[in-house]
């Protein structure tokens, strides 16, 4: 009798360890899944890890750490022979960077010639020597920059009073000499307050509509609407 109760005690004595080991201190290993206090936890983000290039695909887990029951745990390291991909990483990164931030650049100069202005852009050298994360926050600013040149270049300051004096002057691309363009501009006109375009693409008729009032916006500045005299009369601007 005695010993069948020993054998029960026993066996209750061992499910109780088994279920209930974890929190009354009689478990020998840790629970799985569980980071170990003797094992520090691993950093998602070391100082020497390079973060992979910005691309459009989702994001991809780290390698070398993995996150359960949001504890980071120890995992094996890669192998010597893999220290290199990080280099390799870096190097893909910079140059898509850098082809973004050029990009985003030549929109910006391209619409600055729009209006007449100049943009200096910056050196390949300077883009070159900086870290990844720096030349993220380069691109953003430059989008930042790309998107308002555009929009002041598509909304020039007198939009609304040069699409009126166009209504009641030439077509756009008129090639009747010696006025050319949408604002009839002589080339003295043209040579004046737009000598780049003009060095570039020849008379007026061949500028694009914003081109032409960008170049009638420098001389409002000057001399008003006093070239065209009767249209801007009709317009109600003079």
């Amino acid at each position: 009798m005695s010993i069948r109760r020993n054998a029960v005690c026993a066996a209750v004595t061992c499910c109780v360890l088994l279920t209930y080991g974890g929190q009354s201190g009689f478990a020998t290993g840790p629970v799985v899944g569980e980071a170990t206090p003797s094992d520090p936890p691993v950093s998602v983000t070391q100082p020497d890890q390079i973060p992979a290039p910005v691309t459009d695909d989702p994001p991809r887990h780290i390698v070398g750490s993995s996150i359960v029951r949001h504890y980071v745990l120890p995992v094996q390291t890669q192998p010597a022979a893999q220290v290199g991909v990080s280099f390799e990483a870096r190097a893909k990164a910079v140059r898509w960077l850098s082809g973004k931030i050029a990009s985003y650049l030549r929109t910006s100069m391209n619409w600055a010639a729009v209006m007449g202005a100049t943009i200096r852009p910056p050196k390949v050298r300077h883009l070159s020597s900086m870290s990844v994360p720096r030349l993220k926050r380069e691109a953003v600013m430059w989008k930042h920059i790309a998107a308002l040149t555009r929009f002041r270049a598509q909304h020039p300051p007198h939009l609304k009073q040069f699409l009126c004096i166009h209504h009641y002057e030439g077509s756009w691309t008129d090639t009747g000499a010696p006025y050319y363009g949408g604002l009839q501009m002589d080339r003295s006109f043209q040579q004046t307050y737009a000598p780049r375009l003009y060095q570039a693409k020849g008379t007026a008729n061949y500028w694009s509509p914003l081109e032409q009032i960008w170049a009638a916006e420098k001389a409002l500045k000057s001399r008003g609407f006093g070239p065209w005299p009767n249209t801007a009369r009709y317009c109600g601007l003079l």
